[in-house]
């Protein structure tokens, strides 16, 4: 058997009636950003981790970009951060990448 036809799944997703629902009602709503959906989830997450804010982001370049800003860490901090990272935030941020 070749490598190619080797199927290994990293994880199965668990989707139920009342998650088709709710992707049914963002559907439905005409908001796919930044609708009441994204809003409830900001609410809830906030309010289960026990912060005023929990913002919903597209990915993990704006939630490393987020958490740089809350931390006020700028373009004249130096940061450890993964490699595959690094590149896109420091240039939001006018930051010099440097590879050590």
């Amino acid at each position: 058997m070749t490598l190619s036809k080797i199927k290994i799944p990293l994880s199965r997703p668990l989707i139920g009636k009342q998650e088709e629902r709710l992707v049914l009602k963002t559907l439905r709503s005409g908001r796919l950003t930044r609708g009441p959906v994204t809003t409830s989830f900001e609410t809830e997450f906030a309010r289960y981790i026990g912060v005023r804010h929990g913002p919903a982001v597209s990915g993990a370049t704006a939630a490393l970009h987020l958490a740089l800003l809350a931390h006020s860490i700028g373009s004249a901090d130096n940061d450890t951060i993964h490699i595959h990272c690094i590149c896109r935030q420091h240039t939001l941020q006018g930051r010099e990448t440097c590879f050590c």
